[in-house]
Order: structure tokens, then sequence, then C-alpha cells
């Protein structure tokens, strides 16, 4: 038969008849081969199978790897919120991330390389599991902290002979790394048999120096073969099995320390075979009708195709360089053209989403003003385009911790708010950003500091209108710091750090403002050595209680002390109490401080009346304690302790510590008054107390300040305000004790006018104890 090609003139007819006979040449000799091809294709398929078992498992296991590192992306960031709670709490949150994730173990290591916490969740039968605490917690990690900023992309953690695919991610609380949270799922017997219901295949784990070709270089770690069977103990001591199972290339799972950890997969010959044997021909016969029909619907459907995908990874090109100007334009009602339309959707909501990105990265949530990024920014930019004379303002905004606790966190958010709108509205201001919770910056260009003081001036008066919130009406308060750049080297760190510094300083001065000076650098780091030192001093018994006597002018008897506290340093001798009080008080020592010198007080007394003195003692009380509220109970514990009653000790407040929070501090000196203890006003004319606070302190006596006392009788206008003040303390009940009586002048100036009771170096200068009793034996007082 001669075949005559000329009949079929178009290119498509010729390639049809063309594969048509090739098709029919192929199928006759692929019969006489086919008991050959058998063979081939059997080896052919066992390999498939493998290979697709060994990439479904790969996949698993990359998935439960991303699963474990995404997770933990997230839940360390809420997790830095609990990180420091005490353990039982931080094990709770800890235990309900673990349950989400469905993790074998969960665990923390803060930033000493100490497992803070960790929990095992361990298979039971019948597919119950247990949770425990893990037996490293409270343990130094066992790794080098180095191995936790590793970046592998397969982490594996050992616990006796359980290993577990391990992912661990850092802990930050802004920029510090406060420590590290793990997540791992187990690779044991349970994980290679579930394995084996997926797929049918059976899978081994083993732990080695190279896959298994010694005995003992070689640990089986998880089987999904019966234990019991002849299989198991050969893939248990590492060997191979027999020729009954195709066994897969060894997959490298990750690297343990010093050894490989691998997985192996096997597959019964006779179940991957059997479907081949039985449908052999039929399966040639799909396939011949399936090539066929496929070389038709590819010739048919290929321009179609191709061409709307070619606009659609041209458009994708066009995304991935950040060109989101075009969109596609098909025409076309199929899928495709569905497609298209999702593609411009997507394009719309990706552009979105980024601008709402690039925004909140560099604004604040609660103000929409820009964020500290924003800042350093704009500061960064300044200084490389040679705009170095500016200034910034760092404002503090007073008590929004204290508007929280009492009033909401909902009314701080808005007194916030209302803030920013009243900087806002300052003209002619460079930027303004909201640093922090209380805390804004105004950045103003070109500004010597001759205009500092009307800026400050623009900012007070833009803060004077109260705020009223829930029928409360809340005066905004705010301390200033401000400095003056004027080099190309100052960093945006640097400036924000120097204008804080300026900040606190003008809070420790009580002052509305401070321009930053170069000197007080000096002073902060002398104040941070003495943080560190504090710590010690008391441990170490290096402060000491000095004891001045009060001279009581009708009797002309010393019947009461005041107890004042000396810090005798190893390097630095003795620093005097204003130097470490603050610093005490900023740092949170403060009550501790307080209950020494109250035990010290309470011990001496003790130790006074056994010798025959009955003398009380004053101690100075700070703003702190009276928030405390345990210090009543503290000071009834230290009082009972020495047998003392409520008349041994008195407790000195001065104005501005019951200024800070009245009701608190009324509340609890009323307390101690109930209690039988003698109370005092102390500094008496220094402070912000009004005379309608002054009335309702639940106080005995008022110490009138030694600033006005110094001079007396010489200066008229200290004289007026000290009498004025004894008459008002008498029409009040209240005793008057007039402190920094210098001379004899004095003395007779304020017996002549009824005070009770002096106290100055005219009578005696603080001593300790053992000089203090030498010298009233001596004295005309006792």
């Amino acid at each position: 038969m001669t075949l005559n090609f000329s009949k079929f003139k178009t290119l498509r007819s010729r390639i049809f008849f063309f594969f048509v006979s090739l098709l029919l040449l192929v199928q006759f000799v692929a019969f006489w081969f086919v008991s050959m091809a058998i063979q081939n294709q059997e080896e052919l398929r066992l390999k498939s199978e493998l290979a697709s078992a060994s990439t479904i498992f790969e996949t698993i296991f990359s998935t439960s790897r991303l699963t474990l590192n995404n997770f933990n992306q997230v839940s360390n960031r809420i997790l830095a919120e609990n990180f420091n709670d005490d353990t039982r709490s931080f094990l709770i949150a800890l235990e309900s991330f673990r349950n989400r994730v469905n993790a074998d173990i969960a665990m923390s290591i803060d930033k000493s390389g100490l497992i803070k916490a960790q929990i095992i969740q361990e298979s039971l039968m019948d597919d119950l599991t247990q949770r425990k605490i893990g037996p490293q917690q409270g343990l130094p990690f066992p790794y080098s902290l180095d191995w936790l900023s590793l970046e592998d992309g397969n982490k594996f953690y050992q616990i006796d002979k359980t290993i577990y695919q391990f992912s661990i991610s850092e802990v930050n609380v802004g920029r510090e790394t406060i420590g590290w949270i793990g997540f791992g799922r187990v690779l044991d017997d349970h994980l290679a048999y579930t394995f084996f219901k997926l797929s049918n295949f059976h899978i081994n784990f083993y732990l080695s120096d190279s896959y298994p070709n010694k005995q003992e270089q070689c640990t089986l770690v998880g089987s999904s073969m019966e234990k019991n069977s002849m299989d198991y103990e050969k893939v248990a001591n590492c060997q191979r099995i027999d020729d009954s199972f195709e066994t897969s290339t060894p997959l490298t799972l990750g690297r343990l320390g010093a050894q490989q950890l691998t997985a192996v997969l096997y597959g019964s010959r006779e179940d991957l075979l059997s479907t081949i044997k039985q449908r052999w021909l039929f399966l040639v016969a799909l396939a011949g009708l399936t090539f066929v029909l496929s070389l038709l619907g590819a010739y048919l459907i290929a321009g179609s195709i191709s061409r709307p995908v070619r606009t659609l990874v041209q458009q994708a090109k066009h995304i991935s360089q950040g060109n989101y100007e075009t969109s596609v334009e098909l025409n076309d009602s199929s899928e495709f053209g569905q497609l298209a339309d999702e593609f411009n959707q997507m394009q719309i909501a990706v552009l979105e989403r980024e601008h709402e990105i690039l925004h909140n990265s560099s604004h604040d949530p609660l103000t929409d003003l820009p964020n500290r990024n924003r800042l350093f920014k704009t500061l960064k930019k300044w200084r490389e385009q040679g705009q170095i004379n500016h200034a910034i303002f760092l404002i503090r905004i007073n008590h929004i911790k204290a508007i929280n606790e009492s009033l909401g966190h909902s009314v701080g958010d808005q007194v916030i708010k209302v803030v920013s709108e009243r900087l806002r509205n300052i003209k002619n201001i460079d930027l303004l950003s909201h640093l922090r919770t209380d805390e804004f910056v105004i950045l103003v260009s070109q500004l010597s500091k001759a205009s500092v003081i009307r800026w400050i001036e623009q900012i007070t008066q833009a803060m004077e209108t109260p705020y009223c919130a829930d029928g409360m009406t809340l005066h905004l308060q705010t301390n200033i710091g401000v400095v003056l750049s004027s080099d190309s080297n100052d960093n945006p760190g640097n400036l924000i750090r120097m204008a804080d510094s300026a900040l606190q300083m003008a809070r420790n001065q009580k002052q509305a403002f401070k321009l930053y000076d170069k000197s007080q650098d000096v002073d902060q780091a002398e104040r941070l050595n003495l943080m560190n030192d504090l710590h010690n001093a008391i441990a170490e018994n290096q402060l000491k209680l000095f004891y001045q006597p009060k001279l009581e002018l009708a009797t002309g008897k010393v019947t009461h002390v005041e107890a004042l506290i000396r810090w005798f340093h190893p390097e630095k001798g003795m620093i005097p109490p204003d130097k470490f009080i603050p610093i005490a008080e900023n740092t949170g020592q403060i009550d501790l401080l307080t209950l020494w010198v109250l035990e010290e007080a309470a011990k001496q007394h003790a130790l006074w009346i056994k010798q025959g003195f009955v003398i009380s003692i004053a101690i100075n009380v700070s703003a702190q304690n009276l928030k405390n509220d345990k210090f009543f109970t503290s000071v009834n514990f230290i009082l009972d302790q020495y047998d003392l009653n409520a008349k041994a000790i008195q407790l000195e407040v001065t104005e501005s510590a019951v200024v800070d929070d009245p009701v608190t501090a009324i509340a609890l000196l009323s307390k101690f008054k109930e209690f039988g203890m003698h109370l005092s006003i102390d500094d008496y004319g220094t402070g912000y107390s009004s005379l309608a606070q002054l009335k309702q302190l639940p106080v005995h006596e008022l110490k009138i300040d030694m600033s006005f006392i110094q001079k007396l009788p010489d200066d008229e206008d200290d004289k007026i305000i000290v009498k004025s003040t004894i008459e008002l303390a008498h029409n009040m009940g209240l005793s008057v004790v007039a402190e920094g009586v210098e001379t004899k002048k004095g003395l007779d100036w304020l017996a002549a006018h009824d005070c009770e009771f002096i106290q100055g170096y005219y009578i005696a200068r603080p001593q300790p104890a053992e000089e203090f009793i030498a010298w009233l034996k001596q004295s005309d007082y006792v």
C-alpha cells in the first residue's frame, strides 16, 4: 500500500496523519516488547512510588518546620509581655501557645542561658497524651547560646533519648533581647506510624555519623514497623532488610551535634507492583489513548492558553519590580478573564496594604503622629543634608500612670490624644512625634538659645486649659527637656538621650523645663554608679543612723530626736541623703530603705529604754511609702518585734509627699493616727500644699523649714512668716518645731513666740547613737 501525502494539504492534516501512522507502528512494536517492559516498568514504579513518598514526607516535614517557625514569630511578640511574669503564670501562657500549634515541647530560655520554663507532651495509649514540666526546667540550657541564633533551617533538640524537630526565636522588648522561645515536635514511633497510615510506606529515623554501615555508629530513633517483627529487629540494629522491601535513598533531615539525622522509607514490593500486574494492559491502552487525545488537545488549545498566560506572567514581573500603575487588560470571558480581574484586585489590595504598612511603621497607632522611626529618619536626613542647627523639645505628660490606674486606660488614651491635638496646633514646628506613651518630641530647625523660652511658653500655653473627663477636671502638667544641636556628629539616639537627661533633671528639680548641659552626663554616670552600689549598701552594713536632738523649750529637756540616715561608701566616703534618697525613690528601693531605718530606730529605742532614756525617735517617710498598702502592716510588725508602743516612733512626712496623692496619703496617715503614732509635717513652707489640704491632714505637729529660721530674728519677712505659721498651727491644734536654729537670738525669739520645740546646730549636730548619749549625759538637757 502506497501512501499519498499530497492528499493532506494542510499542516494540521499532515501532522495528524503522521502521528496516527507513528502511533500504530509504536503500538505494534510495543506488544512485542511488553514482557520486557513489564520488568523495567516495575522497577520504575518502585522508584517513582518511593520518590513520591519521599517528597510527601519532605513536604510534611518542611511544612511542620515552617508552621513552628511562623507560629514562633507570632507567639514571641505576645509572650514578650508575659516573659518576666512568675513561673506559674508564664507556664500557663506558654502552654496555651503550645496547645495551639500542637507542639510536643515548648520552652523558654532567659538571656542568662537558664531554662525558665519547659513543657513536654507525651503520647500514651489510645492516642491519649499527657503534659508535664520538662526535666530541664530551671537548669542551664545544654547547648551554647550561639546555637540559639544560628540561621539553621532545621534545628533538632534532644532530651535524654527523645529528639524533637525544633524552632526557636528571640524574644525582644524594644531592641533588647530578653530571651528565647522554642516549640518542637517529637520524632518517634508515633510520627513514623502516622506517616505509614497516610502513605502506606514504612519509615525509620536514624541518628548516625553517616547512614548506617556499622552497628555502633547508628541509633534507631523511631520506626513504623511492629516491634515484635523480625524486620524491626533488623532496622533496630541498623541492618538492611530483605528484598521483599524496596528501600529509598536516605533523606537527610539535619544534624544533631556531630551526628546526622536521616529518614529511610521502605515499600513492600508486592503491594506496590500488584496494581501494575493487574492493570498493565489497560494502562497501556489508556496511555495510548491519552497520548493521542493530549496531542489533539494541545494542538487546539495551546495558542488560546499561551497568550493570556504570557500576559499574566508579564504583569507579575511588573508587580515584583514594584510597578503597580499598569493593570491586566484581557478580553476573555473564561476563567482566564476572571483570573485577570482577580489579579487586578490583588494588585490594588497589595498596594493598599503596602501603603498601610509603610504608614504604620512610621506613625503611632494611638495619635497617628510620627513615631520614633520617623523622628530618627528625619534627624538623620537633616544631618546628611548639613542641617545641624536644630532643637529637640522632649515633653513628658505627668501623672498618666495615675490617670490610667484611677480613671482607666480609655481616659488615659483620650488625654494623650488631647495633648497631641494641642501640640499639633503649635505653628512653625518642623516635626511633632509621639515617642512613647506619655512622651512627645517637637523638632524645630534654625533655633537659638534665645528663642527657647518662646517655644517653652507656647508649649505651656497649649497645656494650660484643663481637660474634663468623667466629671473630673485634669490639669495637664508637663516637664520638658531641651537639647540644642549644632554638631554634625550628633546621632539621633544620642540627641534623644541628651534630651531625656535634661528632662529627668527638670523632674528632679521640679522645674518646668531644663536645657541640656554636658555636665549632666557626669551627674548621670555618678547616679548610675550609686544606683548599682545602693543594692549592696544595706547587706554590707554601709548605712548608719545619726540622731539630732529636739529641745522642748517649755522644759528645757531633750525628749525627742530625729533619725537621719548616712551612707558610708567604701570608696566614695560619706554620701549625703540628698544624693541617694532620690535614687532609692526612682528605683523602687525606698520601701526597703525606710523599713531599714525604722527597724534600726526601733532597735535603738529599745536599747535606750534599757539604759534609762525615754526618747521618741522621728523618721522621715517618702511619698512612695505612703503609696504602699503594706507599709502600715510592716510598721506594726517592727514595733511588735521590739515590744514598743506607738509613741516610740514618730513619722515625718513632707508636704510634697502628700501633694503627689493626697487621697491615699491622708487615708494611710489616718490609720497611723488611730493607731496612736505621732505624725508631723516636715519642711513646711517649701511644698505646694494648700490650707484646705493642711486642715485635712491627720497630723499632730508642724515643722517649719530651716530656710525661714536661720536668719531669725534679723529678717523681718521671715519673722512675719514664722509668727503667722506658729499662730496658724496653734489655732489648728498643732505643735510647732523650728528646724535650723543656729543662734541663741533665734532660740530666744522662738521661745518668746510660743514655739514648742527647736532643732538645729545651736543645740547639737546629728551624731551616732553612742556619741549622742555621751553628749546628752554631759548636757543640761537630761
